[in-house]
């Protein structure tokens, strides 16, 4: 991941983990954070 983020010049590869024991509220909450964050410019 390091080697593919360097080649790109910033960090476009990332993880996002949704516990099944999470409210799907929270769940939602998160990916929409995160796919906010990665179309951001």
């Amino acid at each position: 991941m390091k080697k593919n983020n360097e080649k790109f010049g910033y960090k476009r590869f990332d993880f996002l983990y949704l516990a099944d024991s999470d409210k799907i509220e929270n769940n939602i909450s998160k990916l929409n954070e995160k796919i906010n964050n990665f179309f951001k410019d």
